[in-house]
């Protein structure tokens, strides 16, 4: 029904009148009829009416003259999203809440993938972060430190599962409809990923000047692909990071070298990369200070006993653990 209808105003109205209509008969007595859109910035994308038109059968709804309910309007194009209920959008002040879902961290990553060793949760977060989503398309999380290499060429770069990533960040991209020419976005995803973290430096590494990489940057970052961290002690001096751990895991691994992960040399193309792997991604100490430091401050969260250090002062023992996502 939707595909034939995408575009047609008044079959739009007709749809949605029906879905309320149907939803009120069949809700329990008592509870308010409840329709969802998921996606809603795709039908968007065939039918620009659709804000008018709910906002029509919402303002019908408060004056008795149409089929009440609740409508939750879901979508992960977040520029898409937040742009529903701003300035003078058909939408605004009609929303009763405003939520976004954002994607897990390390520690409640490890308890939906079962890991209960902290490094082991490091490591697969900054693979594939913390969207639930990608639970589903992963197999056996790794055990111990010495399984996860084989974890990675196989749930990452063994040829029917290589393009997990590359497939992944074109869909993250084309959710914008602000992204056109997506060259541009991923040469500055990959500038970034490879240690570009100012506009001047992100510029340098394309060969272009700071205007050129202006509006493209500020829509990543709108977007959440990139992130824009200020830095107390340097003011003026913000530093640009990649968001998204799949974003940076492709920019940086799968990408260089996806004509060879294409070939079947998953194993090969591990050897070569797992430096830029230790060095970009986890970072050169990565190794020393996450048996630091997620022994010793945050097993609490993944249900391990704490671990004291006789020689360590009581002031380090008992503070917070950092956020490490």
């Amino acid at each position: 029904m939707r595909s034939s209808l995408l575009g047609v105003p008044e079959s739009w109205e007709v749809l949605l009148r029906t879905a309320l209509d149907t939803a009120a008969r069949t809700a329990p007595l008592g509870t308010p009829a409840l329709v969802v859109i998921d996606e809603f910035p795709y039908a968007m994308a065939d039918a620009p009416q659709l804000p008018s038109l709910i906002q029509h059968l919402y303002d019908d709804s408060q004056n008795k003259r149409g089929p009440g309910g609740r409508l939750i309007l879901c979508g992960s194009a977040l520029s898409v999203m937040q742009n529903l209920l701003s300035g003078t959008k058909p939408l605004r002040g009609r929303a009763i809440m405003d939520m976004r879902l954002n994607a897990l961290d390390y520690r409640e990553a490890a308890q939906l993938w079962g890991i209960g060793d902290p490094e082991i949760a490091l490591r697969v977060h900054a693979c594939v972060g913390g969207i639930p989503g990608y639970h589903a398309l992963m197999t056996n999380p790794p055990a111990n430190v010495q399984d996860f290499d084989r974890w990675l060429v196989e749930n990452l770069l063994e040829p029917d599962r290589s393009v997990f990533t590359r497939i992944e960040v074109d869909y993250l991209l084309r959710e914008d409809p602000r992204i056109t020419n997506r060259t541009i976005y991923y040469d500055i995803l990959t500038a970034v990923a490879n240690g570009a973290n100012t506009p001047s430096k992100i510029g340098s590494a394309l060969g272009r000047d700071d205007n050129s990489i202006r509006y493209p940057l500020s829509v990543l970052e709108s977007a959440s692909y990139a992130t824009r961290s200020q830095d107390l002690l340097r003011g003026r001096r913000p530093t640009i990071t990649v968001s998204d751990p799949v974003i940076r895991f492709d920019r940086l691994i799968t990408a260089p070298h996806l004509g060879q992960l294409e070939l079947g040399r998953a194993e090969q193309v591990w050897r070569a990369a797992a430096p830029t792997f230790r060095s970009s991604i986890l970072g050169p100490h990565f190794e020393e200070l996450a048996r630091d430091r997620t022994h010793r401050f945050a097993p609490d969260e993944l249900g391990h006993p704490a671990r004291a250090r006789s020689a360590t002062p009581p002031s380090r023992t008992t503070r917070a653990a950092p956020n490490t996502k």
